[in-house]
């Protein structure tokens, strides 16, 4: 299995794509929503964006990236995850985040 090593808050850490949901640009730290939990870290998010497209992430929003494996649906313009969370898609990035999505969906 994939993953990555991320310098976290509680110090380096190993973290699988798959258990990483979605992460949101919060106060100058990324805080990573996980099937275990949160953490938070330092990074801007164009980079983690690049470095988690090939794993199936999309950015719906100049403040997220969202793990397409763990949306459950589109809803207008917002995802709703499979936790029930929702991720919203901004205007500007609606378009690319639904053909993403729908390009995903038919692997």
């Amino acid at each position: 299995a994939v993953s990555l090593r991320l310098e976290t808050t509680q110090g380096m850490e190993e973290i699988a794509p798959a258990d990483l949901y979605y992460l949101e640009y919060q106060s100058r730290k990324l805080r990573l929503v996980m099937k275990h939990g949160e953490r938070m870290i330092r990074g801007k998010i164009s980079e983690f964006s690049e470095r988690l497209a090939p794993y199936g992430f999309a950015s719906p929003h100049k403040s997220f990236i969202v793990n397409l494996n763990q949306v459950a649906r589109l809803n207008g313009s917002e995802f709703v995850l499979k936790t029930g969370e929702v991720v919203p898609i901004s205007q500007r990035c609606r378009q690319k985040a639904r053909e993403r999505f729908f390009q995903h969906l038919s692997r």
